[in-house]
């Protein structure tokens, strides 16, 4: 299983949002206070095994959340977290909302609560069922009130679906 988990860290897969190709690559979300400029590519390794050499490690501020996103640079594309949040700094939201983006097998996620970031992630979703699982299920773990609006950039059988489910919003 971990191996499965792993491989699926090294395979690419894009999805276009607003004009920009997008990578599922590995990321990971860091304090602000705890990066070292020096050795950025230490906070990819938790994700693999060893984070090559020659690989590009591109950042992302994000000042009003108190993060950095580490992620590994392909081919001059965008990440999807940081271009998520980007989009949810955008919305300024000051209180509950989950942000997501879904395309092909893929599904990334962001969620804030009072305000703070809690969740970032990216789940495979290769169905419409398996994209309303996953929200439900965050929805649910983090005992985010349905109420709460979901931004969501998907499909219209897929947002169709999950509108049965939540308030949607367009992303």
């Amino acid at each position: 299983m971990a191996q499965n988990a792993k491989d699926g860290l090294n395979q690419e897969s894009t999805c276009y949002a607003g004009g920009f190709p997008l990578l599922w690559s590995a990321f990971a979300l860091v304090p602000q206070a705890l990066i070292e400029d020096e050795n950025p590519d230490l906070w990819l390794n938790f994700l693999r095994e060893r984070v090559p050499h020659d690989q590009v490690i591109s950042s992302t501020t994000f000042e009003e959340l108190g993060l950095v996103c580490l992620y590994e640079a392909k081919k001059e594309r965008e990440h999807v977290i940081p271009y998520i949040l980007s989009r949810a700094c955008a919305h300024e939201i000051t209180d509950n909302a989950v942000c997501a983006i879904r395309d092909s097998d893929k599904l990334a996620v962001v969620c804030f609560i009072n305000g703070q970031l809690h969740l970032g992630n990216i789940y495979e979703a290769t169905t419409k069922e398996q994209t309303l699982y996953w929200i439900l299920k965050i929805y649910e773990v983090l005992q985010i009130p349905a109420s709460v609006t979901l931004y969501l950039q998907c499909g219209e059988a897929t947002r169709k679906l999950i509108t049965s489910h939540l308030h949607v919003e367009p992303f």
